[in-house]
């Protein structure tokens, strides 16, 4: 029978070698670049890539008292307009991978740190 905790091992070991430098140092700075952009794709996958992966990166970051933590979102969060967007503007998602990156942006402002 299959070890049900193995995946959330895997992602916490994961997460170690992203963070943790040769040097011992700590990093000052992350940029989380990753998630799902691929479309079509069922809920679970940017659930998983582009929320989850998200939070994990960011609440690690926190834990470990890095300086800033930098979340590359998308532009598909705002109101679909034929004029460039603002950070002010209206939200309103027009995609599956801007659903779940926007409830990234509100998780992680939860974050204390």
């Amino acid at each position: 029978m299959a070890d049900p905790a193995a995946p959330c091992r895997a992602f916490a070991e994961g997460l170690s070698r992203i963070f943790d430098r040769a040097d011992g140092k700590q990093w000052d700075y992350v940029f989380n670049c990753g998630g799902e952009t691929r479309y079509s794709q069922e809920d679970e996958v940017y659930k998983l890539r582009n929320l989850a992966l998200s939070v994990a990166l960011g609440k690690e970051a926190a834990n470990r008292g890095i300086k800033a933590f930098v979340e590359l979102s998308t532009g598909m969060v705002y109101k679909s307009d034929s004029s460039p967007s603002k950070e002010t503007d209206k939200l309103k998602p027009w995609s599956k991978i801007a659903v779940f990156k926007l409830q990234a942006e509100e998780e992680l402002a939860k974050i204390p740190g």
